[in-house]
């Protein structure tokens, strides 16, 4: 079997992908030809693997449905809502709706009041990640980005001060119009944020907030088909659903939604991918472009996520970094040298997957 039809397998099938990693490990000691042709199909997707964490408690999941302007729009973004709480109740996730429920609404509270309170009352000692999802209009006046609630708008400002006590990993999703600037305020380590446009000055009505609620749910946005939907896949699926819908229509494009993970607060379009992989070279050669963090973040149901522990995941974060920083100074490197640096690292990668898959097949027979 060649290269081609090995990759070919391998994408489609995400069982085969995984049997890839045992097999790593059970050739590890001794080199051959068929661990070659292995080792070929991970170099081409090791970054995307997602085998997400499944501790006991799951991810916070906070829904804000900002202020309507039109009665149609409240049932449009009513509707983003509860396909995200769907996709968050399957995984287990602690789940908070705020803006179109008035049940469980403290009296006299505005929204923007209790999305404060709720941030200030998540659990610090669980690892899954806090998802913040921002549906609505947004505005931008001054120079100062708001997402409109009832009440007081949220400013970027105000969602950076009440993140600064999260350690936790952060997901914010920013689906309202002239919500570029969110990126520059609420970038940080260990937080993926996403944007529907790139500045503030994209004021028109967004549309990816729509995409993005039908791509988190829908198995064909799983673009690396390992059994889950990572927020940057259905980023890009929702990305591409946009860019085609104004190709469609012979409009001028007026939203361009960008991603955030690598904290430098500029953020990457979803045309930079192939695949789940940046391929663009960055503007400043020394800095990297984003989707590593978000390709590892999922609301996938635990049953379908390969159990790691803590350690293992800090151990995996570590290859990866490292394998990472290997591939992009590959032409520096003689092809001998690079083989050679990269081989035990996926040795090791290769071990723990093996461990996780044994764990997860001992718990499901």
């Amino acid at each position: 079997m060649g290269i081609a039809t090995l990759e070919g397998h391998a994408m489609r099938n995400k069982n085969v992908r995984r049997g890839i990693w045992t097999s790593l490990a059970a050739l590890s000691c001794r080199p051959s030809h068929a661990f070659a042709l292995a080792l070929a199909v991970v170099l081409g997707w090791f970054a995307s693997s997602a085998g997400a964490e499944s501790p006991a408690s799951g991810p916070d999941v906070i829904l804000v449905v900002g202020a309507e302007g039109e009665p149609e729009y409240g049932k449009v973004f009513s509707g983003w809502a509860d396909r995200w709480e769907q996709a968050a109740r399957q995984a287990g996730g602690k789940i908070t709706r705020i803006g179109d429920k008035v049940t469980d609404d403290p009296e006299g509270s505005s929204d923007r009041d209790r999305l404060q309170a709720v941030l200030a009352a998540v659990d610090p000692a669980v690892s899954q990640p806090v998802w913040i999802v921002l549906m609505g209009h947004g505005t931008f006046t001054q120079n100062v980005a708001k997402f409109n609630l009832r009440g007081p708008d949220l400013s970027a400002a105000d969602l950076s001060g009440w993140l600064q006590g999260v350690t936790r990993p952060v997901v914010v999703i920013n689906t309202f119009s002239a919500s570029g600037p969110f990126i520059n305020a609420l970038s940080h380590p260990n937080r993926v944020i996403v944007s529907a446009t790139q500045s503030g000055v994209e004021q028109n009505y967004a549309r990816l907030g729509e995409y993005l609620s039908q791509a988190i749910l829908d198995p064909a946005a799983d673009i690396d088909h390992d059994g889950e939907v990572s927020i940057l896949e259905a980023y890009l699926a929702g990305a591409a659903k946009v860019r085609a819908f104004y190709e469609g229509s012979d409009r001028l494009l007026t939203e361009n939604a960008l991603i955030d993970d690598n904290a430098d607060g500029l953020g990457t379009p979803a045309t930079a991918f192939r695949g789940v992989r940046p391929v663009a070279k960055a503007g400043d050669p020394t800095r990297s472009l984003d989707g590593r963090l978000a390709a590892k973040i999922t609301l996938a149901p635990e049953s379908v996520r390969l159990p790691f522990t803590v350690e293992e995941l800090a151990e995996r974060e570590v290859l990866e970094a490292e394998l990472e920083r290997l591939r992009a100074g590959r032409s520096e490197l003689a092809e001998a040298d690079y083989q050679a640096a990269v081989l035990p690292l996926f040795i090791r990668l290769a071990k723990l997957y093996q461990v996780a898959e044994a764990r997860m097949t001992k718990a499901n027979p």
